[in-house]
């Protein structure tokens, strides 16, 4: 009785599986932006030319025509005397030999 059962949860699945697609193929098409063929003249991004800010020089983080993006106010500050935190590891080579067991 559980066999037959199984078998028909089975032939369900398959069946809606069908019908419907194979879920993995959903959610790649999710994901996947669409290419609605706009690609801009300025800087080939896929955006209209007359929205590219490459072409009106406006900074690029916000938006403003009076400066790039280098100067942009909107930028995280960073100290200029702060070094930037790196880790590091220190290996030593001796001659020394060591022998036993721990």
């Amino acid at each position: 009785m559980k066999i037959r059962s199984r078998e028909r949860k089975k032939r369900r699945y398959e069946q809606v599986k069908r019908q419907n697609g194979s879920s993995e193929k959903k959610r790649k098409e999710e994901v996947m932006p669409t290419d609605n063929g706009v690609k801009c003249q300025s800087c080939g991004g896929h955006h209209p030319t007359f929205k590219c800010r490459k072409s009106t020089r406006a900074c690029f983080r916000c938006g403003n025509k009076d400066h790039f993006i280098k100067d942009c106010p909107m930028n995280p500050k960073q100290d200029s005397n702060s070094r930037p935190q790196t880790q590091a590891q220190v290996f030593s080579l001796s001659d020394s030999i060591i022998t036993g067991t721990i």
